[in-house]
């Protein structure tokens, strides 16, 4: 999604450019848990040792860039699809079992990238090899085996 924050962030004064480049920075990966019309902003996963960085933020959804409603059937893809979502390459959950894998690339990309699956583990050095990216900002198949 792409957001904004009010002015105030309970009662702290942050710029949007300082968020918006830490936010941005480096391969961490950040997380929101709702609130009521709040969240606490977390570097990293909030259920996985993620590290509240702004509590009770007050944030306002300018877009949402990618929503995708899972599957309920079991399916099983050959293929892992990455698209661009603004400098980040999102896999697409297309499988069950499957995983969530989002790298930083070290250039923009500009369409979609498709390489062989291998079960649930992140391909990262065959990605690589396709796209070169600085890291992984998140990994996990936890959630969908």
């Amino acid at each position: 999604m792409r957001f904004h924050t009010s002015q105030t962030d309970a009662g702290q004064t942050k710029g949007q450019s300082s968020v918006r480049t830490e936010v941005q920075a480096g391969t961490d990966s950040w997380t929101l848990e709702p609130e009521q019309f709040t969240a606490h902003a977390y570097q990293g996963h909030f259920r996985q040792d993620g590290k509240l960085r702004y509590p009770d933020a007050a944030l306002i959804v300018d877009e949402v860039l990618l929503f995708r409603p899972l599957q309920h059937q079991a399916q099983v893809q050959h293929q892992a699809r990455y698209i661009p979502v603004g400098s980040f390459l999102i896999k697409l959950i297309d499988s069950r079992p499957d995983f969530e894998h989002i790298v930083r690339p070290r250039q923009p990309v500009a369409q979609a990238v498709q390489l062989e699956k291998s079960g649930v583990e992140a391909n990262t050095a065959a990605l690589a090899r396709l796209v070169p990216i600085i890291g992984t900002v998140y990994y996990c198949s936890a959630d969908l085996r």
